[in-house]
């Protein structure tokens, strides 16, 4: 199994390090116009789902994080359409996401030498139900939604998370995002079957021929990325996949592409999230009991300040970070902990 470093300078847009649009683009200029992506992206009152692009239309739609479970009922019986006619398609999603589409198409004995699958890295998926509620509220304060970012990588220094309104202002860091993603980093906001994920082992059996993700640690691992901020962890496990990650670096080897196989080991203790499960916090059941006694405005009320430890958590992650000891440390208790 190879593991690859990946940094691509074209896709500002990307949460990572451009991986996926890469890989895109390059079966787009091998297959051409009939080629489909399907990914997840907001519709338009900001739920998330899957559905199905032509390349050359744009997959922008396609970039950046959401941090919500996206819906794929809907384009299922259009990518079994799609294979059975042997059209190309890219599908990426979660882990569990991309089994359920090897699963249909299996059962459908169709032959799937047309399909390309990528799976992200993943420690759980927020409940949607929760996200209308929130979007609720950013609406009732500051009006109609136009964008959401989870994840700001444009103007870092402005906010991490931001939203755009129809009437053309940009809140950068709204308590009611910032409540969201610390429901998200402290796991109480994600569906149960998260916590017992059959897709995150420690012999890396994945269901998509490609995973790709953040690639945590990479500066303390890869010399060449020292300073490099989002980069894409890349892992092949099919043939199938080996050859489009294959194909894409040698059609972008020569553009601003950067490029790296990681032979460190520590790599695995930086990225754990596709190896150990993640902890059901103590206090989900809870969590959800208020979720269903509250009204939104009650709920978010009793959870929108951050508790002391979290804070503490933050501040001691960010302050060692920037002192590029993050990763040392996390290595050293990891080891003790062995």
């Amino acid at each position: 199994m190879s593991v690859y470093a990946f940094k691509s300078f074209e896709y500002p847009t990307s949460s990572s390090g451009g991986a996926f649009p890469a890989i895109a683009r390059a079966l787009y200029e091998e297959v051409g116009d009939e080629f489909i992506v399907f990914g997840a992206a907001f519709n338009d009152d900001f739920s998330v789902k899957h559905f199905g692009k032509k390349y050359r239309d744009g997959i922008l739609c396609f970039q950046e994080s959401k941090y919500v479970r996206s819906d794929i009922s809907e384009p299922l019986e259009q990518i079994q359409e799609l294979i059975r006619q042997k059209i190309p398609v890219l599908f990426v999603g979660t882990p569990c996401q991309v089994a359920a589409i090897n699963s249909i198409i299996k059962k459908s004995g169709c032959d799937s030498d047309s399909l390309l699958t990528i799976d992200l890295i993943c420690h759980g998926t927020p409940k949607s139900e929760l996200w209308r509620g929130y979007v609720k509220l950013i609406e009732q304060k500051y009006g109609k939604i136009k964008r959401v970012c989870f994840r700001n990588n444009f103007t870092r220094k402005k906010g991490r998370t931001f939203v755009e309104l129809e009437d053309g202002r940009i809140i950068y860091d709204p308590d009611e995002m910032k409540a969201w993603m610390r429901l998200f980093s402290t796991c109480v906001s994600l569906y149960k079957g998260c916590f017992n994920c059959n897709f995150r082992n420690k012999d890396l059996n994945r269901p998509a021929d490609i995973t790709i993700g953040d690639f945590w640690g990479v500066q303390e691992l890869i010399p060449e990325f020292k300073g490099i901020k989002d980069v894409s962890l890349v892992i092949p496990h099919t043939d199938k996949g080996q050859r489009a990650f294959d194909h894409m670096v040698s059609k972008f080897l020569n553009e601003s592409i950067l490029i790296k196989e990681c032979n460190d080991e520590r790599w695995r203790v930086f990225n754990p999230h596709l190896f150990e499960q993640t902890p059901i916090p103590l206090n989900y059941d809870e969590f959800w009991d208020n979720y269903e006694r509250y009204s939104i405005e009650e709920f978010y009320k009793k959870y929108s300040k951050a508790s002391l430890k979290y804070k503490i958590k933050r501040g001691l992650s960010d302050m060692f970070e920037k002192m590029g000891l993050k990763y040392k440390l996390k290595y050293v208790i990891k080891h003790f902990k062995r």
